[in-house]
């Protein structure tokens, strides 16, 4: 299913790829994009590429976008602890 961009010019996809194992859970996601009224499969947009990992050992989420600029964010999961709603704030 094609996507229509903000700019009403362009449509954008993406292709989805996940493995798993028992170290991790890695989650690609390849966009891709045309003019409007195009009827190709569009171009790969690399800058846009998204990439997620999770490692349950270590309870880690690591984010990576685009691939010129390797820009990778890590989180660190804590285990859920019921609080009261106002201690949150």
């Amino acid at each position: 299913m094609w996507l229509q961009g903000t700019d009403a010019k362009m449509q954008m996809r993406a292709q989805l790829q996940a493995t798993f194992s028992a170290q991790q859970v890695s989650l690609d996601i390849f966009p891709f994009v045309r003019e409007m009224g195009d009827v190709s499969d569009g171009l790969a947009s690399p800058a846009e590429q998204l990439q997620f990992i999770f490692r349950p050992a270590d309870a880690s989420l690591q984010m990576s976008s685009g691939q010129s600029e390797q820009k990778t964010f890590s989180f660190i999961c804590k285990p859920w602890e019921k609080q009261k709603w106002w201690s949150v704030y």
